[in-house]
């Protein structure tokens, strides 16, 4: 075998830092603090990795724990991002949420431009509609903007 070694990323940024760097010359944040973070931290900033199953995971993870701190950046990437495989693993996600969590997220992603994602809102949306949530009941915030759960 060869003299190679694995190649470290800085799991803030996700660029390439050294062996032993202790700061990240991209963003400038200490690659010694990492190890501090909590579990859910970690998560968090997974959420970003450049390998899409590292992300899968993370999402999975995220919702199996019902992450508060999560919310934020699962709304902000289904605004966000285009990939159909993240957009589908945080729907699966939000699924052990509350009502009031899910419920107005399924029925915005109806409308996204990708038939798959629009389908699996649907489906989500019919499922939790049939399990557990009364849309007539349930009104939350979307990105700031009230949103009745009931379909015209």
């Amino acid at each position: 075998m060869g003299g190679e070694s694995a190649t470290n990323y800085c799991p803030y940024c996700w660029e390439k830092v050294g062996d032993r760097d202790e700061t990240c010359a991209a963003c400038g944040e200490r690659l010694t603090d990492y190890h501090s973070l909590s579990y859910g931290e970690k998560l968090l900033l997974a959420l970003h990795h450049p390998i899409r199953e590292s992300r899968t995971l993370a999402i999975h993870i995220l919702g199996k724990l019902r992450s508060e701190k999560a919310l934020e950046e699962f709304e902000k990437q289904l605004v966000e991002n285009d990939d159909i495989f993240d957009l589908y693993e945080i729907m699966m996600a939000l699924t052990n949420y509350a009502c009031n969590v899910k419920v107005p997220w399924f029925m915005t992603m109806i409308a996204h431009p990708s038939p798959p994602v629009g389908r699996l809102a649907r489906r989500l949306l019919d499922e939790a509609d049939a399990a557990e949530c009364r849309p007539s009941q349930a009104t939350v915030a979307v990105s700031g903007k009230e949103s009745s759960c009931v379909e015209e």
